[in-house]
């Protein structure tokens, strides 16, 4: 059996995977459903509507080409489509040539965040990412059966299960909603930064001046052709404890793509500290390697 690489869920790491009927009952209401299956990774910015704390990074991405590969092979249109694009890092500065190779292939930068893709990449990252919770979910409470190696034409789709063409599984009855991702719009941003600001407010008492992290804008990488800093930080990266549940890194990083074609937020490493500091957008056509992405999620209803 080929080896699986699942998506890293801290709600439902304790899952186990195993063959299962369906005799469990989904009898859980609304409210109780938003209470316990909250959107892993993501704080909740507005009733609802919650906001990852970091961008995706380069783990993250080898989780999803490694579920592609298993399922539709590595000579496939769709792995192929999902590959990130390496050689951004010479465009900016030479010096950075290196990170071509050593970027999206070496351990030490798992952490980071994934750059090099496109807008279009993110938006099939999102549906991916929702697929596989809500699969989770359901084989949690025996709802669907387990199947360890699925091909192109019957893995667990969304769709496909709520359509009752999943492996001939009907929807069960109970399921009223589940978790949709999609890229930030200009609003969501400003909720997240505003839910950063009163973060940073109850935090005042305890923390010491300048506590708030720092823009990693207006980097210069090089000196005479040599590396003297990475211009990009660690998604995780930042001096808030943990407990705070800051949302990391929502200026000046990477820009993150939006829900408007050509648009990022936020800004990056590679922009002036002035504009990162007076504008939440930016403009961008095409990977980069000062572009990567986060997502927010909402409940969707069933049948929406």
């Amino acid at each position: 059996m080929k080896k699986r690489f699942l998506f890293s869920l801290s709600l439902l790491s304790a899952i186990c995977l195993t063959t299962c009927t369906r005799k469990v009952s989904l009898e859980w209401s609304a409210e109780e459903f938003e209470t316990f299956i909250l959107p892993p990774g993501g704080v909740e910015i507005a009733p609802g509507l919650f906001y990852d704390r970091q961008e995706i990074t380069v783990r993250d991405w080898w989780e999803y080409l490694h579920w592609i590969r298993d399922v539709y092979g590595t000579k496939s249109a769709e792995f192929k489509a999902a590959l990130p694009l390496t050689s951004v890092w010479g465009v900016p500065y030479r010096c950075l040539e290196r990170l071509e190779k050593e970027y999206f292939t070496s351990g030490p930068y798992a952490n980071f965040p994934i750059v090099g893709v496109s807008r279009a990449q993110a938006v099939a990252y999102a549906k991916w990412r929702a697929d596989r919770i809500l699969e989770l979910i359901l084989r949690h409470f025996e709802a669907i059966p387990f199947h360890p190696d699925p091909g192109p034409r019957n893995h667990f789709t969304i769709e496909r299960y709520l359509s009752g063409k999943y492996r001939r599984c009907a929807p069960h009855p109970a399921l009223a909603r589940y978790i949709h991702y999609r890229l930030p719009s200009e609003e969501d941003w400003k909720k997240a930064k505003a839910y950063n600001e009163e973060v940073l407010r109850r935090y005042q008492k305890e923390c010491q001046l300048d506590c708030e992290e720092p823009v990693n804008a207006g980097q210069n990488p090089c000196t005479q052709e040599r590396v003297i800093r990475l211009p990009v930080a660690s998604a995780g990266s930042g001096i808030l404890p943990d407990s705070l549940k800051y949302i990391r890194h929502l200026s000046g990083n990477v820009a993150e793509w939006s829900a408007t074609p050509g648009v990022t937020l936020g800004g990056s490493w590679f922009h002036k500290p002035a504009d990162v500091a007076q504008y939440v957008l930016f403009r961008a056509d095409k990977p980069n390697a000062w572009t990567g992405f986060r997502l927010v999620a909402e409940y969707r209803e069933v049948g929406y």
